[in-house]
């Protein structure tokens, strides 16, 4: 059977908006991948700084001490993460999209 241009015109765009919104879909899921990794990078470099600071006896808190702050860490790398701080995320995000 043969179709007329028009029906097969919009079936193509029909088609092709299935195609942009799965790609919008994975485009948003690898921006989420790439703020995590930044997120997690965060973390590791506070950590390392962390490592380098001198600790007093007077002062221990123990292991809940490092818990909470093993954790604080964690929160303070997913906002800088979120304010796209040092732009990590995007330049990753940009280098993976490519086509």
């Amino acid at each position: 059977m043969i179709w007329p241009l028009t029906t097969t015109s919009s079936l193509l765009v029909r088609e092709k908006g299935k195609i942009n919104s799965a790609s919008g879909e994975k485009n948003k899921e690898l921006l989420a991948a790439c703020r995590e990794f930044e997120a997690i990078f965060y973390q590791q470099l506070l950590k390392g700084m962390r490592s380098t600071v001198m600790e007093s006896g007077w002062l221990d808190g123990g292991t809940g001490e490092d818990v909470f702050r093993d954790l604080l860490d964690a929160e303070y790398a997913k906002l800088m993460a979120e304010k796209n701080s040092m732009g990590l995320a995007d330049m990753i995000y940009r280098q993976l999209s490519r086509e």
